[in-house]
Formats: C-alpha cells, structure tokens, sequence
C-alpha cells in the first residue's frame, strides 16, 4: 500500500511542475485543494491529481486521475486510469477501465475491459461491462452486466447480474436471485457457495474446497493491484510529459546494456560508502542525509526504467518490429511480467536487480551530460 501512496504523491509533483504539449492537465495548486470541470467544456487527454476530482464534463481521450476523492460523472472518449481513496464512475468509458480505491462505485459502461482494486467495491444493476471484469477486493458486489470473462479476488463476494463465466477465489461467494451466469461457475473458498433458488447458472459448477481462508491472500492482492496500478499511472505520466527523456534512457539501457548495468552497480554499491564518510564530517549530515534521499528516488528511477526495458524487449521480440517503441501496451507488459518475475524464487530477484541496475545506469549517464553544461 505504501507505493501507491508514494506514486501518488510523485503524480502530484509531476502535474505541479510539467507543462502538457497535446493534453490538459489540473492540479489543487490554485483552487483550494480541488479540481473541478463543469459547464459547455469539453478537454481532450486530461491529466489531473488534486484532494477532490470533479469531471463533469466529456474527455475526448484518456482520462488520468488520482485523488482524495475522485468523480467521474460523464463519458471518457478512451482509457480511463484512476486512483484515490474514493473513485465513483457515473459515464460511458470508450475503452479500458482501471481503478483503485479504498471505495470503488461503478455506475456506468465500460466498452473495454475493467480492472477494479479496493476494499468496498459496488457495481451497480446499471452497469454494462463489454469486456472482462478482474476484480480485487475485501467486500465485493456486482449487480452488473458483464458480457466477458470475470474474474474476482476477494472476501465477501454477492453477485446479482448477468455474466458469462465467473472464475472466483474467495472466502464468502453469494448468488442472489437476480443472477444469471450464461457459462461456468468456477470458484476457491472454504465453504460451498450461498445460492438461491432464483439464480441460473447454464454451464457447469466447479467447487474447489480452499485449503485456509483467502481472506489474507486478498487484502494482499488488492495490496499489489494498488501498487501496479500506481506504478502504471507513473510511467503513463513520465512518458506523456518527457517522452524524449525516457526514449534517451531507454536507448541507453538497450543498445548499452553492459556499461549501464557496471554504472548501476557502482552508483548502489559505491554512493552509501561516500554518504557515510561524509556523514561523518562536521558539517556533512545534512548534506548526507540529502543525498541518502536522492539515491533512494535515483534507485525508484532505476526501476521504473528497468520496467520499459523489460516491456519494451518483450513487445519487440512479439511483434517482430526493427525498434524499441514506447506505449501504454508497453508500460502494462513490463510492469506485470515484472510484477510475475519477482515471484520466482532467487532468479526472480536477481533479474529484478539487474533491470533496475540498468535503468539507474541509464539515468545517471543521462543527467550527467545535464549537469556539466549546465
């Protein structure tokens, strides 16, 4: 949970001191801790972060925002990426869907795929979901529509509306009357599920007795829901702001992937044995304590960029392109097959290491050249 935070607050930092080119971006800093959009207006890519989101307004284009409390209460043209305490929909979202929120409200329809994180979670009867639903949550209800795959983590699952195929690992599954499953019920839980006799369910049940309650294994992967999608709205934001700078540090780690990882590995290893030295000196522990905070953000760099290296090498080996790009389906394969990575035991790690190495490799030799012009 403490990333999600952290890169909430380097969202902050990033929309209070970048200038858009082709978007729009609202930050609190003159408007009392809140942004709201209302009235005829209409913005195209809209990049917002404050304590209170308001968008009443259509967006013609992707809409990311993050936030104390977040409302959207019209229609996002495309992607909508939000993140906050408290996030509401009450529009149309022309693409994909990804939310993360203590409190989650959906009241609307998504054309693509919605990927929801949080601890209450309420999909309301109105809702129309066009592609999978992949929940996360403690208490989950779904009184939607859900014309593709569904899949939910959770504790206390209630479903009331009309799916396709419910793939479920949780501790407490109920089927109210209202729903139907056109497909297969396939849940994980401790105790069979509480159905009722109104319920339809066309396909065949499969019930697989949990061996210890998931309700640990849920809040931990609502955890890391959060913090992928908090890692995903960074990188969304570094690349929509300074594309030229990440395509500069990802050409650097790519094409000299030896020298930036020998960079990395000096820069980790060498920098703490210079901040104690001069922490030790009569005037030194501010300046070490400082520098103890730069190297900390340099290493959180050095991972965000070993990410695009690693989602970039994956989309290019796919697709059998001549180069290295970077886009959203870039930032979402590096994050989840690093994300999948970390799980593997030693290798997991050691991998892990070695792309961020590379990235603040990268990083350094970037600002480097920055620095001594300056």
């Amino acid at each position: 949970m403490k990333y999600i935070f952290l890169a909430l607050s380097l969202l902050g930092l990033v929309f209070l001191s970048t200038n858009a080119q082709a978007a729009e971006f609202r930050s609190a800093a003159s408007d009392n801790g809140s942004v709201v959009l209302s009235g005829q207006d209409t913005v195209k890519d809209l990049y917002t972060a404050a304590d209170t989101v308001t968008i009443s307004v259509p967006v013609q284009g992707d809409l990311v925002a993050a936030g104390a409390t977040i409302t959207v209460a019209n229609d996002v043209q495309d992607s909508l990426f939000a993140a906050g305490n408290s996030v509401t929909l009450r529009g149309t979202v022309g693409r994909a869907a990804r939310i993360a929120g203590r409190e989650v409200i959906i009241d609307g329809t998504i054309n693509g795929d919605l990927l929801v994180a949080g601890q209450q979670i309420t999909i309301s009867d109105k809702t129309v979901i066009n592609g999978d639903l992949i929940i996360g949550g403690t208490d989950v209800i779904v009184n939607g529509t859900v014309k593709g795959l569904t899949k939910i983590h959770g504790t206390n699952v209630a479903l009331n509306g009309t799916f396709a195929n419910v793939s479920a690992y949780v501790d407490n599954l109920t089927l109210n009357g209202a729903t139907i499953i056109n497909g297969d019920l396939l849940y994980r839980a401790p105790t069979q599920a509480s159905v009722n006799s109104s319920a339809k369910i066309t396909g065949q049940t499969n019930y697989t007795k949990a061996p210890s309650s998931p309700r640990l294994r849920g809040m931990v992967g609502t955890s890391h829901l959060l913090t992928l999608l908090g890692v995903i709205l960074l990188l969304l934001l570094l690349t929509r702001f300074w594309p030229k700078a990440i395509e500069a540090l990802l050409a650097r780690s790519t094409e000299r992937f030896g020298s930036m990882l020998l960079w990395g590995l000096g820069i980790t290893f060498i920098t703490p044995i210079i901040l104690v030295l001069v922490a030790f000196t009569l005037i030194g522990l501010p300046f070490a304590l400082l520098g103890f905070l730069v190297w900390l953000a340099a290493l959180m760099i050095g991972s965000l960029i070993g990410k695009l290296v690693l989602g970039s090498w994956v989309v290019k080996s796919l697709t059998r392109e001549s180069s290295y790009r970077i886009d959203w389906q870039v930032i979402v394969v590096g994050v989840l097959l690093a994300a999948a990575i970390g799980f593997i035991p030693v290798i997991g790690g050691l991998i892990t290491f070695v792309l961020t190495m590379v990235g603040l490799g990268a990083t350094f030799n970037h600002v480097r050249p920055i620095s001594n012009q300056a």
